[in-house]
């Protein structure tokens, strides 16, 4: 990270923007502790990024179809038609992992997922509940 940020450093005359970094640490902290994975190739970045981007904004969007039900046919912000855009990507990468997990499980290194593939009985996950877990966490 420090490099990433002298190299903008130089490019820049000095300038750099932090947020991007300090994103990427976040994020590579996030998939370490949760999915077993502390880096990731440039695409999966990427595609995660925008997921985690879409889904903040959408969920601090004011939807005005909320409390004037007449305009949910018109959907001026296109809230619902962007959460039915974004649930299926979400869904395809935590399941991709869930699977990853399943396929490669080790006991000496597990992380979140893997604790959740152990439950046992009543307390047993289907896969959907998984993913909704691992989502918001």
């Amino acid at each position: 990270m420090l490099s990433d940020i002298r190299d903008e450093c130089n490019i820049n005359g000095g300038a750099v923007t932090l947020r991007r970094h300090l994103q990427k640490a976040a994020l590579n902290n996030i998939m370490g502790s949760v999915f077993g994975r502390r880096s990731v190739d440039a695409d999966t970045e990427r595609n995660l990024r925008e997921m985690v981007n879409e889904g903040f904004e959408l969920l601090g969007a004011f939807n005005w179809a909320d409390h004037l039900p007449w305009l949910r046919v018109l959907e001026p912000l296109r809230i619902h038609s962007r959460c039915a855009r974004l649930v299926p990507r979400v869904r395809s990468f935590v399941k991709d992992i869930i699977e990853e997990h399943r396929e490669n499980s080790n006991t000496a290194d597990s992380d979140f997922v893997d604790v959740l593939l152990s439950l046992q009985g009543e307390d047993k996950l289907q896969d959907d509940d998984m993913i909704a877990v691992l989502w918001v966490t």
